[in-house]
């Protein structure tokens, strides 16, 4: 595979939030990461609002 090619396949499949030279991370991963978190607010919304607290 021509090396320039190479190069724009594996861009589209990581991403670097951090900006950091080897801070590369796979889309799936990132992706996994935000339904934990969107899981988590979730949860912590519906225990405030049935009244379930940590108390």
């Amino acid at each position: 595979m021509d090396p320039k090619l190479q190069c724009d396949a594996l861009r589209n499949w990581l991403v670097n939030l951090t900006g950091r030279k080897n801070g590369f991370k796979e889309i799936d991963m990132l992706q996994e990461h935000h339904n934990f978190w969107l899981k988590v607010r979730q949860m912590t919304w519906t225990l405030k609002q049935t009244g379930w607290t940590s108390r």
